[in-house]
């Protein structure tokens, strides 16, 4: 939890300290004969959640790290979808490349906002 600022962003602490009652209710829908589809869902939710969360508190306190975290984590959640879907490879790239171009526009505004404050 390093790059969550100190003192602020407390949304963004009790979206990562939520990840354990995630795993019960997920483990719970299970055990009482819900389809794993359904876990798989809830966790999809949850990180998905988590990383526009943390990618916002970045933008919000202008930390860069935190910024690129959250990005990673949504980027994460989509490569793991794309890889469990039978797409073609035109769509795969098509999507890596305007993955990779989020980053960079994304950086670039950071350091621009950064530069005129």
């Amino acid at each position: 939890m390093s790059g969550v600022p100190r003192g602020r962003g407390g949304t963004g602490r009790a979206l990562f300290g939520v990840a354990p009652c995630v795993a019960a209710l997920a483990y719970v829908a299970v055990a009482s004969g819900a389809s794993a589809d359904v876990a798989m869902l809830v966790f999809n939710v949850y990180v998905l959640l988590l990383g526009i969360g943390t990618t916002y508190s970045g933008i919000r306190y202008g930390r860069l790290g935190t910024m690129n975290g959250g990005l990673l984590l949504v980027s994460a959640l989509i490569v793991a979808r794309f890889l469990d879907v039978e797409l073609s490879f035109t769509v795969r790239g098509i999507v890596f490349v305007g993955l990779g171009a989020a980053f960079l526009g994304t950086n670039l505004a950071m350091k621009r906002r950064e530069i005129v404050s």
